[in-house]
C-alpha cells in the first residue's frame, strides 16, 4: 500500500493501517515542503520509503493500492 499524503488523516490512519494483518505499508508520498514529515511518518511506521515523486510511486511494480488522503 502506498500512503498519498500526509495531512491529519493519514495521522488518524496509519496506527489503524499496521494493526491490519496482510497490509504491508511500502511508501508515503509528500509534496517537497512536506518531505521531513513523510520521513519521520516512513520511520515511525516502517513504511519503505519517503518520496515527493507520486510518478516514482505509481510507475513502481511493488505497490498494487494506493491511498489518497484528500
Amino acid at each position: 500500500l502506498a500512503i498519498i499524503g500526509t495531512g491529519k488523516i493519514v495521522h488518524e490512519v496509519l496506527p489503524v493501517l499496521k494493526k491490519i494483518e496482510g497490509i504491508e505499508l511500502a511508501a508515503i508520498v509528500s509534496t517537497k515542503r512536506s518531505i521531513e514529515q513523510a520521513n519521520e511518518l516512513a520511520q515511525s511506521f516502517q513504511i519503505d520509503f519517503a518520496t515527493d515523486s507520486l510518478d516514482k510511486v505509481l510507475d513502481s511494480p511493488e505497490e498494487d493500492t494506493d491511498y489518497l488522503s484528500h
